[in-house]
């Protein structure tokens, strides 16, 4: 029932097979396969394929999953979700993207990484919308957006990574925020460095040389070129907004890159790594 829902089976079909299943009729399973593959290799069925079998979603707290786009949805897909962190001086907030496989009733989650979008503090608790897209193609697009201030970093095909299946279980969104602190607090903390600034240039260019002559990434590698162009001419002077900016685009850079077949998933992993570094150097 599970399978017929994922490839679009009409109500009245799923209602039946209900009955047949709550009435616990006899059924032989592989007398209903082979009648099916016969169907279809006459060409008297076409199986319709217009949803997706995954659902994606993140974790949040301790080991719970969170469901951004469920399993079976119509394609293509693009649901958004909005997740607060409560710690209103982060440079940096991260999102675990995780996929939900197999039957409802028993899911397998598996880890795809965590992925970064790094951001200016506002003194306010940071709110970042994710948006999850499933393309024609099944490919799946991921965007985080600072909800303050609009920065943001966008991946592509993420569904291609798989990690190590997680022992998760579902859970709603968190309702409260948690406590605040004031801004006079949050304006003494350090924020973005000169120092920072200047060694995301270095990193950058160095990306930069990898994507020479690809055309693949050109519009990542666009990206990456105006962000060093926009630190250079203020001379480093604004680390606090030029340095979140660079990060974001050399992370769609380096996704852009893996996602062409020009840097291998271990490179890919190591690069984000040490752009982390950056972030917690002061």
């Amino acid at each position: 029932m599970d399978e017929l829902v994922r490839l679009g089976a009409g109500k009245e079909l799923i209602s039946e097979m209900r009955e047949i299943y709550d009435g616990e009729w006899l059924v032989n399973p592989m007398e209903c396969v082979a009648r099916g593959a016969a169907l279809a290799a006459a060409q008297i069925i076409t199986p319709i394929t217009t949803t997706h079998p995954f659902g994606y979603g993140t974790i949040l707290g301790n080991n719970y999953y969170y469901s951004i786009i469920k399993p079976g949805s119509n394609m293509p897909i693009i649901e958004r979700k909005t997740i607060i962190y409560r710690n209103p001086s982060l440079c940096r907030v991260s999102v675990s993207i995780v996929t939900k496989e197999g039957i409802e009733r028993q899911p397998t989650f598996k880890y795809k990484g965590d992925y970064d979008l790094y951001i200016e503090p506002t003194g306010e608790e940071p709110e970042v919308v994710v948006t999850m897209e499933i393309t024609k193609t099944r490919a799946l697009v991921t965007t985080f957006t600072h909800k303050q201030t609009g920065q943001s970093v966008r991946f592509l095909e993420l569904d291609k990574i798989t990690f190590a299946e997680l022992p998760l279980q579902e859970a709603t969104p968190p309702e409260s925020k948690g406590e605040k602190r004031s801004k006079d607090e949050i304006a003494g903390l350090p924020h973005w460095t000169r120092q920072q600034l200047e060694r995301s240039v270095h990193v950058a260019q160095t990306v930069l040389d990898i994507a020479q002559g690809i055309p693949e990434v050109e519009e990542a590698r666009t990206g990456v070129t105006a962000s060093i162009n926009r630190a250079t001419v203020s001379n480093f002077s604004n680390p606090n907004q030029d340095c979140p900016f660079m990060l974001n685009r050399i992370q769609e850079l380096l996704n852009a890159l893996y996602g062409s077949g020009h840097l291998e998933e271990g490179e890919f992993r190591s690069n984000l790594r040490q752009l982390r570094d950056i972030e917690t150097s002061r």
